[in-house]
């Protein structure tokens, strides 16, 4: 039976390699965006929504749905965005608008999906984090803050959903070669970085475990660092 799947934040970077991935591997896919991919995969429908707005994400996630016929296999909670500077340099509107999109924008997607899954009695929800959810990074005090707050809540939601035959699964991704880091002016992006692709064959892999089996957190970091 072909699987189904919404993704957040799929118009580009690691959103867009998972909904590529999945497309791929025969998983029908809902991606919600801002900027339209413009692909032609029969299988693909493309929402424009803001995951800052509430009920753009209701929207959203009820024509998604219809084009999924009803059914939901895979959330993949990965719409996000960070800015990085000194605190004291950090504005009050960077702020809310981290937690906004990173925290508050998983929690309307995912507190619509899981009445799906429990009637369904199975499904399987992603989460985006970061090793930034793991430690504490220098001049990222807010997008550290949202990432621990979306684990917090991941880890939570495992074990409230884990007897409905959910799984979740939380992927925290180094440093990946995208336009995120458009924000983090001391970083320089280079090829040593972890590429896209490569965490969607991680989100893919996870989706891919038994019925009776749950990877809960899995850390991906490039293997070689840049030479100072």
């Amino acid at each position: 039976m072909e699987r189904t799947a919404i993704i957040s934040g799929v118009s580009r970077g690691i959103g867009k390699a998972i909904a590529v991935k999945f497309l791929s591997e025969g998983i029908k896919v809902a991606g919600i965006g801002l900027n339209d991919p413009q692909w032609n995969y029969p299988d693909f429908k493309f929402i424009r929504a803001d995951v800052r707005e509430q009920q753009q994400v209701e929207e959203a996630f009820n024509i998604a749905l219809d084009f999924l016929g009803d059914k939901l296999d895979v959330l993949v909670n990965n719409a996000g965005l960070g800015y990085f500077k000194p605190v004291e340099d950090l504005s009050s509107e960077e702020f809310i608008e981290m937690f906004e999109v990173n925290v508050f924008g998983t929690f309307y997607l995912t507190r619509l999906a899981v009445p799906i899954m429990k009637k369904q009695g199975k499904g399987h929800i992603i989460f985006l984090g970061s090793v930034a959810a793991l430690n504490g990074i220098a001049e990222g005090t807010g997008y550290c803050a949202t990432k621990f707050a979306v684990r917090g809540f991941a880890l939570s939601l495992f074990k409230e959903v884990r007897q409905f035959g959910i799984h979740v699964t939380l992927i925290h991704p180094g440093s990946v070669k995208t336009d995120f880091f458009r924000n983090f002016p001391s970083v320089e992006v280079g090829d040593w970085m972890l590429k896209p692709e490569q965490v969607a064959r991680s989100v893919f892999h996870a989706i891919q475990c038994e019925e009776n089996c749950n990877v809960l957190e899995l850390e991906l970091r490039p293997l070689i660092l840049p030479s100072k």
